[in-house]
């Protein structure tokens, strides 16, 4: 008998990061694994500081991976992935960092942004708006 091993996959939502946070990060992956790589789309990096040689205000996508033990941190537009190959403390431990630092720059107000109720929120708050300006433009003074 062999006992299967877990992975860890979560996911979370967006936050803006920034040059700070991406070397906190690459130092939590440092932790555990010295082969760490750094891509967007279109460039690899060696690593984070390479990353100002894009000279863009903000990347939108971002992956992050280490091999042995893999574990892989992807930033998309629509939210982020933290995958670990196996279920252990060492891989637990590194994702649950990374979980920590995320977490600390959650975008406050974001959920209006990224909720479905945003139609209702602005219907509640721009109708009235539109209903004083026609009112007040039928006022001849």
């Amino acid at each position: 008998m062999e006992k299967l091993v877990k992975c860890i996959s979560e996911k979370a939502k967006p936050v803006e990061l920034f040059l700070d946070d991406l070397k906190i990060i690459i130092d939590i992956f440092s932790a555990v694994s010295t082969d760490i790589k750094i891509k967007t789309p279109y460039f690899k990096f060696k690593n984070v500081d390479e990353l100002l040689s894009l000279e863009k205000e903000k990347i939108y996508q971002l992956s992050i991976r280490c091999n042995e033990p893999y574990i892989s941190l992807d930033f998309q537009p629509n939210g982020i992935h933290i995958y670990a190959a196996e279920d252990t403390p060492s891989q637990r431990g590194v994702v649950e960092q990374i979980k920590h630092h995320l977490k600390k720059r959650k975008r406050k107000f974001a959920f209006i942004l990224h909720s479905s109720l945003s139609g209702v929120f602005t219907g509640l708050f721009v109708a009235p708006l539109m209903f004083i300006v026609i009112n007040f433009q039928g006022i001849n003074y």
